[in-house]
């Protein structure tokens, strides 16, 4: 599903079977016995403090040694799927996931409010932008200013939908772009 390398050049693999690190000589293999949450990390991520994250069918945990360490949740809500994790300026960290936005706070998980009405909508992208972030809730995307104020700038309707939703954000140089299954584009503005 994925491969990620960290600041130190373990290349992290995750399959059907498990979580993998490979040092360039052997693998060191991680799955329920080592406390995983689900036996599929979708999403692995290193944050500034050199933390490995890995995002499951089941939740998040972080990989300390050899061992993954779950930690709970603040709403109770079960998991079922994290898109990715995303360190933004202010140093927090935030799991994207299919019930919402997490951030870490120290030994649990707590719900991130970012659009009223959306708390429990799966989350698959947030963009730090100079103006304030981009929001991507699958089939609605979300400008949300640092004045607080939120604007609708795109929406698929399941009907009228070209795949499941939009896929993925990309920024580069204070341009974003958007990937969909049919195509890739440039947003500006509310276009």
């Amino acid at each position: 599903f994925r491969i990620y390398q960290d600041s130190n050049g373990f290349l992290w693999i995750s399959t059907y079977n498990g979580l993998s690190r490979f040092d360039g000589k052997e693998f060191v293999n991680y799955g329920y016995q080592e406390g995983m949450p689900h036996i599929i990390a979708d999403a692995i991520y290193e944050d500034k403090h050199h933390r490995v994250w890995i995002g499951t069918r089941n939740g998040m945990a972080e990989i300390k040694d050899r061992h993954c360490v779950v930690y709970p949740v603040d709403d109770g809500q079960t998991i079922n799927y994290v898109f990715r994790f995303r360190e933004l300026q202010s140093g927090d960290l935030w799991a994207l996931t299919g019930r919402g936005v997490y951030q870490f706070e120290k030994d649990h998980w707590k719900k991130i409010k970012l659009y009223n009405g959306f708390e429990n909508h799966a989350c698959t992208d947030v963009i730090e932008t100079k103006d304030g972030m981009l929001i991507n809730y699958a089939h609605y995307l979300v400008t949300k200013k640092r004045s607080g104020s939120f604007q609708l700038i795109g929406q698929i309707n399941y009907d009228d939908a070209p795949g499941p939703f939009y896929n993925q954000l990309y920024e580069q140089d204070d341009h974003w772009y958007l990937n969909r299954v049919d195509g890739f584009f440039e947003i500006e503005g509310k276009d």
